[in-house]
């Protein structure tokens, strides 16, 4: 038995991560579990408003996104005036001002406004959660070895990538891991 205990002991040696290894992955893990957290609230969010019969998520593709953030921010507010509400279209919306106007017609029932404000904060502080995952994340990458051998980063191809939102995760992880591996 004893015999039998040490090789299990050795073997661990060899076989578990680094404690290194082990946080990165509690934070990595962290930062997963909070973006499925904030896709929930969207979800919800989404669902408050089609209650509502307020068809925003037809004429936005996200509205997580710069144009969806400003309009549901101003309906939290307070604002109910469909011209005010579309001018908070960013240029980079296909949907016309009009179109936005269209969606936003329906009924501002309390209980959903309720249930649309508690999911914007639940989404906003996930957001502010990951952020500092991101910190930590970037802080324990920097301090990994560079193993590059001073070899230059490929350029990106583009093909076939889809354009990545700015700022997430908040540092270049392409880049930190080309130096660590």
């Amino acid at each position: 038995m004893v015999d039998e205990a040490a090789n299990v002991r050795l073997i661990a040696k060899f076989v578990s991560p680094s404690q290194a290894i082990r946080s990165r992955r509690t934070y990595w893990r962290q930062r997963q579990d909070l973006v499925r957290s904030s896709g929930r609230h969207i979800q919800r969010m989404q669902k408050a408003l089609t209650q509502m019969n307020i068809q925003l998520v037809n004429v936005i593709s996200d509205i997580s996104g710069v144009t969806g953030q400003a309009i549901l921010k101003a309906i939290l507010n307070g604002e109910r005036d469909l011209r005010e509400l579309e001018a908070y279209r960013d240029c980079r919306i296909e949907a016309s001002e009009e179109e936005i106007a269209q969606a936003l017609e329906g009924n501002w029932q309390e209980d959903q406004l309720f249930l649309l404000r508690q999911e914007q904060a639940g989404y906003e502080f996930c957001q502010k959660q990951i952020t500092e995952c991101d910190q930590h994340l970037a802080h324990y990458l920097a301090q990994l070895e560079d193993r590059t051998q001073r070899a230059t980063l490929p350029e990106e191809t583009g093909k076939g990538r889809r354009k990545k939102k700015k700022g997430n995760p908040q540092f270049d992880l392409r880049k930190d891991l080309f130096r660590m591996t």
